[in-house]
């Protein structure tokens, strides 16, 4: 009887060990799949946000450069409507100068921006959103010197102050690229 009460209780032992290292295994294998899953999902997330970086920096560069051109167009119908020949219609110069065609392309950059508040992280969205404050107040600007222009025409500083607000575009831009790349290669900022 003593050696069949010492299988039962070797079957035992045994039974518990074989549950035991099915139980370490089961967590294991769970955890590597968790971890897998981890990975993927980051790779996913920085491949995405790595697209709405750059096409919300693309739909940026595209409004500055449109906003640019209106500035340049801007000096051009100035020097044009001082001459003392001039004899157009200062309304007509100043419809042509375009600014409504950059205000949307301003407009356009909102769904990459929707995108990237979506992906974060949050200091990157504000960052984002300051860049585009920034071009607002360069397009605003830029039209209430157009606006001015078809009535009479603004003064030096009024044109130099508009300008300046595309060094303000510049500094948000940058800052917005520094972040997004501290973002993309993982030196700041957890997902």
């Amino acid at each position: 009887m003593d050696g069949q009460w010492a299988t039962i209780y070797a079957a035992g032992i045994a039974a518990i060990v074989t549950l035991a290292g099915a139980v370490i295994a089961y967590r294991a294998g769970s955890r590597q799949v968790r971890d897998q899953g981890d990975i993927a999902h980051s790779h996913w997330l920085r491949t995405q946000r790595e697209q709405a970086y750059v096409e919300y920096l693309s739909a940026c560069e595209m409004a500055a450069d449109a906003i640019y051109k209106c500035s340049l167009r801007l000096d051009e119908v100035i020097i044009s409507i001082s001459n003392p020949q001039f004899s157009g219609n200062r309304a007509e110069e100043a419809a042509s100068i375009g600014i409504d065609e950059a205000y949307e392309l301003v407009d356009s950059s909102q769904s990459a921006l929707n995108r990237i508040i979506m992906l974060g992280p949050d200091v990157l969205a504000e960052q984002a959103e300051k860049v585009k404050r920034a071009l607002w107040s360069y397009a605003g600007d830029t039209q209430r010197i157009v606006v001015k222009l078809a009535r009479e025409n603004p003064s030096q500083r009024e044109v130099d102050l508009a300008n300046d607000k595309m060094n303000d575009v510049y500094v948000a831009r940058e800052e917005f690229t520094k972040l997004a790349r501290q973002v993309l290669t993982r030196r700041a900022f957890d997902d």
